[in-house]
């Protein structure tokens, strides 16, 4: 008997997928991660995983290469799990946006922050 957790969820899924089963994932992260926005590049909407070990409030910020924030979202009290890019509730749509390069940023209340990078191509 194997512990379903982050450290080997890869794994489990490729096995499952491969030998046809479903697998739930009813574990609670260990660890707050931020994932590579989805699509990246993107035109014109993106969203954001990530997996959040305890409820908590989440800030999401979007930087321009100039330091400049252009885009913040908060979500409080977000109840831990792992969100995929369709249950994530973080999104930005940069349609107003020129393209290039901008960073986003996650903080979270429980003291963990992030950033990445990301393409916007029109």
């Amino acid at each position: 008997n194997y512990p379903y957790n982050s450290d080997n969820q890869e794994i489990f899924e490729y096995l499952a997928d491969m030998l046809g089963i479903n697998i739930e994932a009813d574990y609670l992260p260990d660890s707050p991660k931020l994932l590579q926005n989805v699509p990246n590049p993107f035109n014109p909407s993106t969203k954001f995983p990530l997996t959040v070990p305890k409820t908590c409030d989440v800030e999401l910020r979007v930087f321009d290469l100039s330091g400049r924030v252009i885009y913040q979202s908060e979500y409080k009290s977000l109840e831990a799990g792992t969100y995929n890019s369709a249950s994530s509730p973080f999104s930005w749509d940069g349609g107003e946006n020129p393209s290039g390069v901008y960073v986003y940023q996650f903080n979270m209340s429980t003291g963990y922050s992030a950033r990445n990078k990301m393409m916007l191509i029109k």
